[in-house]
């Protein structure tokens, strides 16, 4: 009967110890959830600033129907380009 007794005990303590640090394991999750909490609410503020910025920008922005180009401006656009391509790619070189 001792013997039961103190291997109950010995049980009750191994027990006290795991339900021991599962509550520091949930106590330092518990910390760590209003640590993202707040950087969520921080990162959603600085979000939505982003989003008034950008739609602010895009308000700006000229509309795109007058930014269509005809296929001659475009070619012209394009061959500019390529020759700026060339003048860069042959100053990188020397």
């Amino acid at each position: 009967m001792e013997k039961r007794f103190s291997e109950f005990e010995e049980e009750l303590k191994k027990l006290e110890q795991s339900v021991y640090a599962l509550v520091q394991k949930n106590t330092e999750y518990a910390e760590e959830i209003e640590k993202l909490k707040e950087e969520n609410i921080k990162l959603s503020k600085e979000n939505e600033v982003l989003r008034e910025t950008l739609n602010q920008l895009e308000n700006k922005l000229p509309d795109s129907s007058k930014l269509k180009l005809s296929a001659e401006d475009k070619e012209t656009l394009k061959n500019k380009i390529d020759e700026l391509i060339a003048r860069i790619d042959y100053h990188l070189k020397s």
